[in-house]
């Protein structure tokens, strides 16, 4: 919009010439303005006596090309060309072309002839497609691609295809895509490209979960594994001093990790124990049998805010104060929600019509759970054919059994619950239990009319039932924090990357 509205105002503004760089005749004022611009710093630079090549940051959203098949209008509203600007022969150092360019958007990726469908070496690859049109449109000119890659995460933004979307990947998959990435950039021709991105960055927000993490000023303080945006890093930023839990259960090392005991008995559960640190809230549950949890549904209830749910799910209508619920049942395991403080249900499905719904059973008390959910496209039209595409939706509540021990072969990042003999154990996301700032307590509240606000949680309280037996712990409570902490390492995979790097800088024997 801020392109479109400035060529707007300043057309007929007059090529620029100027002593490194200028235009061709055919320059919107955009690319007049970027040209003085590249002018500039190419002077600066030749005033400490060195040249370089030099270029502006484009990405697909304002490139040169036409693409009939985005549904999204402003997302072909205007375009940028690197090639109505050059350098003058007094510049010897060059200039290329700078593009952004990620797999899964925008959506014309999926859609558009010559990119939906292309192959190559006769396999499918759509970011291919779309590269070949870049390198065919600045022919003569090198092209780079400044910023690709996919996030590791427990969620999605987006979909994109071959599986390239934008999240929801464990760290292997994260890394191997990012090498098959990079081997496209080099096969189709591309002067080379920039893994987006070197470390994780607990700050970034993205579309689907940013009206869940409020304060934003607090963002950074917290990590929040369904936001993708966080999660690009070759460098994994994991929560706490060092891993306080590892998923695998084995129940060794909560005698000594700061874990409080929040329950004892004789019945089916013995005892619990919780901890969180700047990520996760963990639980451990020690049953009485072993493999209680394959045979009987072990079902925990969290509440976080004043209101009532109408009863757990499966038990019921046992303790209706829970505001959030885990259900495990033999290998699987699912994150719930209240209706009533369901941010998709309410926000998507209801109020903009996305589903098909009951009104009554996001009031409060209603007892309706619902699954966990992420928004991750909107209805869209394709504008060259008129083919109405539905809302898309992914499921951050299917809970993914395994292990959060990186010298685990078997390792997943995505991990949010194991178990083995007597020993449960569960990591949960906060936004999954509602907390929309764990370090300062807040948590969201969702009204009817879909608008967000927070309120103060002084304690988790945290129920279980096993069969027919309810257990009231004494529920967990922590003090607000100021300073995160963290420690970080390679991600899982990372040598597959590296690998592609190196074979993509050796030259052809």
């Amino acid at each position: 919009f801020a392109t479109n509205e400035s060529d707007l105002a300043n057309a007929g503004k007059a090529a620029f010439h100027g002593e490194y760089f200028e235009n061709t005749g055919d320059a919107s004022p955009t690319e007049v303005w970027l040209a003085e611009m590249l002018d500039l710093l190419a002077g600066l630079e030749a005033g400490h006596g060195v040249t370089m090549p030099l270029s502006f940051v484009n990405w697909p959203t304002t490139d040169p090309l036409v693409h009939p098949d985005e549904p999204l209008e402003r997302e072909d509203l205007v375009g940028v060309d690197h090639n109505h600007i050059q350098p003058t022969a007094a510049w010897p150092g060059g200039y290329y072309a700078s593009y952004h360019a990620y797999p899964y958007y925008p959506d014309f990726q999926r859609y558009e002839a010559g990119i939906a469908g292309f192959k190559l070496d006769g396999v499918p690859d759509n970011f291919a497609g779309y590269l070949t049109k870049l390198r065919d449109h600045h022919a003569g000119m090198p092209v780079v691609i400044t910023e690709f890659g996919v996030p590791s995460a427990m969620a999605s933004a987006h979909y994109g295809p071959q599986g390239r979307i934008q999240g929801a990947h464990n760290e292997r998959t994260q890394m191997q895509i990012n090498a098959d990435l990079l081997r496209t950039i080099k096969a189709v021709g591309l002067a080379w490209g920039f893994v987006f991105e070197w470390a994780d960055e607990w700050f970034k927000f993205t579309w689907n979960t940013i009206d869940y993490e409020l304060p934003p000023d607090r963002r950074s303080l917290w990590t929040n594994p369904w936001t993708n945006e966080a999660n690009f890093g070759v460098l994994a930023m994991d929560p706490g001093a060092s891993q306080v839990v590892v998923l695998d259960g084995d129940e060794n090392e909560w005698t000594d990790n700061g874990s409080q005991v929040i329950l004892e008995s004789n019945g089916a559960v013995r005892e619990v124990r919780a901890l969180k640190d700047e990520g996760y809230l963990y639980l451990r549950i020690r049953t009485d049998g072993e493999d209680l949890w394959k045979d009987t549904p072990v079902v925990i209830g969290l509440d976080v805010l004043a209101g009532e749910s109408g009863g757990l799910p499966e038990t019921s209508g046992i303790y209706p104060e829970s505001d959030y619920a885990v259900v495990l049942d033999g290998d699987g395991g699912r994150m719930l929600v209240r209706a009533s403080n369901d941010p998709y249900g309410i926000q998507y499905a209801w109020l903009r019509e996305y589903e098909v719904v009951d009104p009554a059973d996001y009031r409060e008390g209603s007892g309706v759970w619902n699954l966990q959910r992420l928004v991750v496209n909107r209805p869209l039209v394709i504008p060259s054919t008129g083919a109405a595409m539905p809302a898309e939706v992914v499921t951050p509540g299917e809970m993914v059994f395994g292990t959060s021990d990186v010298r685990d072969e078997d390792f997943d990042s995505r991990s949010t619950w194991s178990a083995r003999g007597r020993v449960i154990e569960l990591r949960l996301p906060y936004q999954a239990i509602g907390f929309s700032d764990a370090s300062s307590l807040q948590a969201y509240r969702v009204g009817e009319d879909g608008i967000v606000s927070t309120d103060t949680v002084d304690r988790v309280g945290i129920t279980i039932v096993a069969g027919d037996e309810v257990f009231q712990t004494a529920g967990y409570a922590w003090e607000a924090w100021q300073i995160p902490v963290w420690h970080e390492r390679i991600k899982d995979g990372g040598e597959i990357f590296a690998e592609a790097v190196i074979a993509a800088n050796t030259p052809p024997s």
